[in-house]
């Protein structure tokens, strides 16, 4: 389980992610997603504004600017997944891999590193400025794509 400023997320034994709006009395289920690929062993959730910084190349995409924050999902796998956090959209964005096990711990530091520890006996840092990139560069070859067809 994670808890940010407006939702609560729970991992489920379904391989599902249950977002709830905490706003509610009765914690109102604001989404779900769906984990094809493992189940679910720890949450995080970065805010926009820990990652980004004034000179990131993202401040000129629209789309991508409209993503408040990301949730990372510790998989038993051993990859970490990361989605958009939004209300309207939870879309797979970006998978780390690296660790050998289960990842057990995530951990955001330093403000735009993201750090985990799996049962492989290894911790892992994350750049999340270069995800963003990535993110982008994906967007980009997306939208050549589909322009051109």
């Amino acid at each position: 389980m994670f808890i940010d400023a407006n939702s609560l997320f729970l991992a489920t034994s379904d391989n599902k992610i249950t977002v709830y709006d905490r706003s509610t009395t009765d914690l109102a289920i604001l989404g779900e997603i769906p984990c094809h690929q493992g189940n679910i062993d720890c949450l995080c959730v970065v805010r926009r504004e820990q990652v980004f910084q004034e000179t990131t190349p993202l401040k000129h995409y629209k789309s991508l600017n409209q993503i408040e924050s990301y949730l990372m999902a510790g998989l038993d796998t051993g990859d970490i997944h990361v989605y958009q956090n939004s209300v309207s959209n939870y879309r797979l964005l970006e998978i780390f891999q690296g660790h050998g096990d289960k990842v057990s711990q995530l951990a955001l530091a330093d403000s735009h590193f993201l750090y985990s520890g799996s049962y492989d006996m290894s911790i892992r840092n994350w750049d999340l400025r270069e995800m963003t990139v990535r993110i982008r560069d994906r967007w980009i070859l997306f939208r050549e794509d589909v322009q051109s067809t």
